[in-house]
């Protein structure tokens, strides 16, 4: 993976990161607290996840699922991360 193609993939993650901040915001209109809202994905939709899921400047969600995945941008991730959780890892 080159330079460009890893910056293109920490921009599509940070604007799906927005889009799932924007689905998390549309299910609390509709009622549904964020304590009861999980967070999910696989591969890069994981990675999505986490990022949302970390960064968001609201309550956290109730949780993440992550499959096959990765932290993005995990070099300047401790100081944009907003919220802890406790991780289960399973190999």
């Amino acid at each position: 993976m080159c330079v460009c193609d890893l910056l293109i993939t920490m921009a599509v993650i940070a604007v799906f990161a927005v889009t799932v901040q924007t689905l998390i915001a549309d299910e609390e209109k509709k009622g549904i607290d964020r304590s009861r809202i999980v967070v999910g994905g696989f591969s890069q939709g994981g990675a999505v996840a986490l990022h949302s899921a970390f960064t968001i400047s609201q309550k956290p969600v109730a949780g993440i699922v992550v499959l096959s995945s990765w932290l993005p941008m995990h070099k300047t991730f401790p100081g944009v991360r907003k919220h802890s959780f406790y991780f289960y890892l399973l190999t």
